[in-house]
């Protein structure tokens, strides 16, 4: 009987361990939960913080890029101007280049074909001069836009530093 008792205590002390370590188990598990909950708070709380400044530095980036749309249109305008100015110098450099090789060609002729091709040769400077005075209001025009572009450029740039 003695021995039953003994093993009764000893089966009772385990089973009183046993439970001690349950309980402290739970416990540990409890602060674990304890410490994921907070862990999990801190990390929303992070993320929306995160997602809130880089809302804000996008905000920031904007008119920066607005700023490079518009530099980048009036470069844009800048090279259609230069294109359409080196076009209508071209176009007339052709044309002297015509009237040099028609010139040649007079000096050639006796003066009395000559004196017939007078009226002829007066229309082509009437239209040499035409042409002329509308390709200096086009490069004037072209200048004025170049210089317009260049001054919103530089206004551009200003603003980007």
């Amino acid at each position: 009987m003695l021995v039953r008792a003994a093993e009764a205590a000893t089966a009772w002390a385990e089973g009183q361990r046993a439970a001690e370590r349950a309980t402290v188990a739970e416990q540990g598990l409890e602060a674990a939960k304890v410490r994921q909950e907070e862990t999990e708070t801190g990390l929303r709380a992070s993320l929306v913080n995160t997602e809130a400044a880089l809302q804000e530095a996008l905000a920031a980036l904007e008119p920066e890029r607005a700023a490079l749309e518009s530099a980048q249109k009036a470069l844009e305008v800048e090279q259609r101007a230069r294109l359409e100015a080196d076009q209508e110098v071209l176009a007339l450099r052709g044309r002297v280049m015509g009237t040099e090789d028609a010139s040649a060609r007079l000096r050639e002729q006796p003066i009395s074909e000559l004196v017939a091709l007078l009226p002829e040769l007066g229309e082509k400077v009437k239209a040499l001069e035409r042409d002329l005075e509308m390709t200096k209001a086009n490069f004037s025009r072209n200048a004025e836009e170049l210089a317009k572009s260049r001054e919103e450029r530089r206004a551009l740039e200003g603003d980007l530093d």
